[in-house]
């Protein structure tokens, strides 16, 4: 663990996964490229998935990560949905809202 004096290690994982906020819970595995591949949260040091040193191993042996939870794609559906609530207010709303897996 390191100190994040000036919070900018905290600030790009935030904006990069669109989180609110990111706490000492959270643990990334970045590849060299600097891509995140994986992100758990653990609860009083465990990490309740057990999938964390998985995923590792799979990133330091340059694999693709097991996909769990893969992003739907964007449907024509949501915007109908948008129009229905209001453009303004839906956007809002979404805005809100984050993926999270």
């Amino acid at each position: 663990m390191c100190y994040d004096v000036a919070h900018q290690v905290n600030m790009g994982f935030r904006s990069t996964t669109d989180l609110k906020v990111v706490g000492v819970d959270h643990c990334f595995i970045v590849n060299t490229e600097g891509k995140i591949m994986w992100r758990s949260v653990f609860n009083r040091g465990a990490e309740p998935s057990g999938q964390f040193m998985v995923q590792l191993d799979h990133v330091l042996a340059d694999e693709p990560v097991d996909m769990f939870w893969e992003r739907e794609p964007e449907s024509s559906e949501d915007e109908a949905d948008m129009e229905d609530a209001g453009a303004d207010k839906a956007q809002g709303l979404k805005d809100l809202m984050c993926d999270d897996y």
